[in-house]
């Protein structure tokens, strides 16, 4: 399933081959405010629904949304030198907080880091961590990230659960 996020200019989305996604997510049954959407937006694909969360502070409350959907413990986070630099630090305290148990991996920025032998090196450390198919992979980071993260979570074990929390969201204006 996929579920998406954004916090203060970017975008997540969660995505898990096995699970079915909650048509929109909610505050937990305790009324935690740790995530607070300015709004919400299902987006419906032949594959299934998702739901786009846009608004500020939602990069804290990650760990809390993966804890209502269930996914984990064990989380691998994926960003660019830069992103993981700005942001990693942030978000891995948030998964922390929940619980989690997560680690970064960089990788160096630019498209030529979509390649195959990068690849093997993320499922290699996600081996060597012990990942099964109950662990999550985030994308932090937008385009590049996004598309290796993706491929990787969906070829590792035969796919585990994506979160993609992309850090740019372009606007523009439909011809």
């Amino acid at each position: 399933f996929i579920v998406c996020f954004l916090f203060g200019h970017s975008i997540m989305p969660i995505t898990t081959p096995a699970r079915p996604l909650p048509p929109r997510l909610s505050r937990s049954a305790a009324g935690s405010t740790l995530i607070t959407p300015m709004r919400t937006v299902d987006v419906t694909t032949p594959g299934g629904t998702y739901a786009v969360r846009i608004g500020t502070g939602l990069l804290a409350g990650a760990g809390a949304a993966l804890r209502e959907l269930g996914l984990g413990p064990k989380v691998a986070v994926v960003a660019d030198a830069p992103v993981a630099e700005r942001y990693g630090a942030a978000l891995l305290e948030s998964l922390a907080a929940t619980g989690h148990d997560a680690f970064l991996l960089t990788v160096p920025p630019g498209e030529a880091t979509k390649n195959l032998r990068q690849h093997a090196e993320l499922c290699s450390a996600l081996a060597s961590r012990a990942l099964g198919r109950d662990a999550v992979l985030v994308a932090l980071g937008g385009g590049v990230i996004g598309d290796l993260a993706g491929y990787v979570a969906a070829s590792y074990l035969r796919g585990i659960a994506f979160v993609q929390i992309p850090t740019t969201l372009g606007w523009w204006k439909a011809p």
